[in-house]
């Protein structure tokens, strides 16, 4: 019980800090702006670094006995059963070509299960999180996923990146098939690249399903989101079809999964468009 009022205190907290971080970042992307026009691959920036070190600091400062897990920091700051996984900045790239599309992640998992999440758009002032067995909300509305197929709305998609072609130049071609085939059978296809926030769309029913292809994802991208998208009804699998739940995707944290890739596919989607996407895997992956 003790770990659950803690969690409960912590997770207000976050909320409560949620603003402030949106603002920071929104703020520095404008300055940032004017100085950096690189067009590289994922770059960490300083932006990454005063997100995360904000983050921790603060929460750190009121919870001493909590382990923060940050994808900029090599190491975790404190310790304790409840973790706090967090990704500062995900589209730094972005943020660098100019581009307002950004978002921060930050989740709170407790004996192997994320028990919350949170997920900031500082340029839409959207802050979307879910407690476990509780519901997903966006600014203090509850949220649902919607009942559209993938022929009537959008799919947002993040496709394989060259980094794949080079480590796995078959798997490379596998996503661009599912890829394609996506493209073919649905209304509109959009290929958006942020792991942590497309499937919050899904989550608030502004698109049907998402899929990440990119084969660089991380745990960081997209815990947080997971768990919103499937407390607002969303269902989750991998290309090979296998049922993902936030719960599973956590579990890769104790095998070093947060710092590396999670090297699977995954598709996150309201029930008609999993129903549909699962045929259109069978067919372009034939498992």
């Amino acid at each position: 019980m003790f770990g659950m009022e803690k969690i409960e205190k912590l997770s207000k907290f976050i909320l409560k800090l949620a603003p402030e971080v949106s603002r920071k970042i929104k703020n520095s992307c404008r300055n940032i702006k004017k100085v950096y026009r690189h067009k590289y691959q994922d770059r960490t920036i300083s932006l990454d670094h005063q997100i995360g070190s904000y983050w921790a600091r603060k929460i750190l400062k009121e919870f001493d006995s909590v382990r923060i897990d940050s994808e900029e920091s090599e190491d975790c700051s404190g310790k304790g059963e409840i973790i706090v996984r967090i990704d500062p900045v995900d589209g730094s790239k972005h943020v660098l070509c100019g581009i307002d599309l950004v978002a921060s992640a930050i989740s709170v998992t407790y004996k192997g299960e994320v028990v919350f999440g949170l997920v900031i758009n500082p340029f839409s002032g959207k802050f979307y999180w879910a407690y476990k067995n509780r519901g997903a909300f966006l600014n203090g509305k509850r949220i649902k996923v919607s009942h559209e197929g993938i022929e009537t709305s959008f799919v947002m998609r993040e496709d394989p990146t060259s980094k794949l072609f080079r480590d796995d130049a078959g798997e490379f071609r596998k996503c661009l098939r599912i890829s394609e085939a996506i493209m073919k059978n649905s209304f509109r296809s959009r290929n958006i690249g942020l792991g942590s926030l497309s499937p919050c769309w899904v989550a608030e029913g502004a698109a049907s399903a998402y899929l990440g292809l990119s084969g660089t994802t991380k745990l960081y991208d997209i815990e947080a989101a997971m768990l919103i998208a499937e407390e607002a009804g969303a269902r989750a699998c991998d290309l090979d079809g296998n049922l993902i739940t936030s719960g599973s995707l956590a579990q890769l944290s104790g095998k070093g999964g947060s710092k590396k890739h999670l090297n699977i596919g995954i598709v996150i989607a309201n029930p008609k468009a999993f129903g549909q996407i699962n045929k259109i895997l069978r067919r372009s992956c034939k498992f």
